[in-house]
């Protein structure tokens, strides 16, 4: 029975201040999560003890750092087990938080917010918490890995699995404006799961650089960099020129109905609440979707009418077609007059109505 050599390491003040600053966060975090075992001042007290003692430490072993009986292999090997136990503690919890729905609960008056004015957390919360078997997929992931790091053999195992999840928390933290605490917890994690990763990179520059296709090698010369540029430049002028067929249309948004004539009458403000077809609020798609709400507050999908458009800007017409399930049921021929960036008038036809709307932009929401 053979064994692997074991390769060197060459413990530099790089090494030894991430064996230090990531091994006290570690245990720092843990005692946060702990507050509930563990009185809050006590638990800062021990903070301040941990930070004190990883920074005198850092400082005594850098000094014996050309002392070469000075343990610094076994140093580094324990601080980093106790990296990968923290970042196991603390990814678990979080896992375990998703099973026992203390992360993604349901929030009732959340739930009757209008999507337009919620912030970028409760969008995130409410997207994650629609799902509780996606909630148990993702804290799979987070206690599987968190395991599989408990063990030095599973150890890269580990980080590949939870470097992905934790790299997508941390964009999700960051771009959604999750709480400031929440974002410094996960770039933790991901920073301490970056670092274990490059100390256990050989391994994975054999896997992805280094090994050889088992397969004949194809005689393509430089014809297969040519092939390899199409398939990237193909894939983005198949949406390029989706996109320029597309005639830019300068009145997309949402528009309010200030007045609406249906076959002369003038249609009274309230009539909304017993008439679907009292429209109040018009919502102008990009690539050519429109949809006719009559409830002035919040939008109905079960009660609003679905229409593609097609615009002639010459001739200041608009085509709508009306669809119900789908399925092509009336359609609509509007003059556009009166037009500027705020407001516009529509004169139009149906199959069984003539109507005229004056429209006013409704304000876009600032993020």
């Amino acid at each position: 029975m053979t064994t692997s050599p074991v390769t060197k390491i060459d413990i530099n003040l790089g090494v030894k201040l991430c064996d230090c600053f990531f091994s006290c966060a570690g245990c720092v975090l843990m005692l946060y999560f702990l507050n509930g075992f563990i009185p809050p001042n006590a638990a800062v007290v021990l903070s301040i003890v941990i930070i004190i003692a990883a920074i005198v430490f850092l400082l005594v072993w850098n000094y014996h750092e050309n002392n070469e009986k000075f343990p610094s292999a076994q140093i580094h090997a324990w601080l980093t087990g106790v990296i990968r136990y923290t970042v196991a503690y603390t990814v678990s919890t979080y896992g375990f938080a998703k099973i026992l729905k203390t992360q993604f609960g349901v929030m009732y008056s959340r739930n009757d917010t209008p999507v337009g004015n919620l912030s970028g957390f409760e969008l995130t919360w409410n997207y994650f918490g629609y799902s509780y078997k996606l909630a148990i997929v993702l804290a799979a992931l987070q206690i599987g890995g968190a395991i599989l790091l408990l063990f030095r053999r599973t150890t890269l195992l580990g980080i590949c699995v939870l470097l992905p999840v934790m790299v997508n928390i941390v964009l999700i933290n960051l771009f959604y404006s999750i709480a400031v605490g929440a974002f410094l917890v996960s770039v933790l994690i991901t920073g301490a799961l970056t670092y274990l990763l490059v100390l256990n990179r050989e391994p994975l520059i054999r896997a992805f650089f280094n090994t050889a296709s088992n397969l004949p090698a194809l005689k393509l010369s430089y014809f297969k960099h040519v092939i390899r540029l199409a398939v990237v430049v193909l894939s983005f002028f198949t949406i390029y020129r989706y996109i320029m067929n597309e005639k830019p249309i300068d009145f997309v948004g949402k528009w309010k109905v200030e007045k609406l004539e249906r076959n002369g009458q003038l249609i009274d403000e309230n009539a909304w609440i017993n008439d679907s077809t009292a429209w109040k609020n018009i919502y102008i798609e990009e690539h050519g979707g429109v949809a006719l709400s009559a409830n002035p507050y919040v939008f109905e999908p079960t009660k609003a009418k679905r229409a593609m458009f097609k615009y002639d800007d010459k001739a200041r017409k608009l085509k709508l077609i009306v669809f119900d399930k789908r399925k092509p049921v009336d359609s609509m021929v509007i003059m556009i007059t009166k037009k500027n960036k705020q407001s516009m008038e529509w004169v139009g036809s149906s199959k069984n109505n003539s109507f005229k709307m004056e429209l006013i932009k409704a304000p876009v929401p600032v993020r």
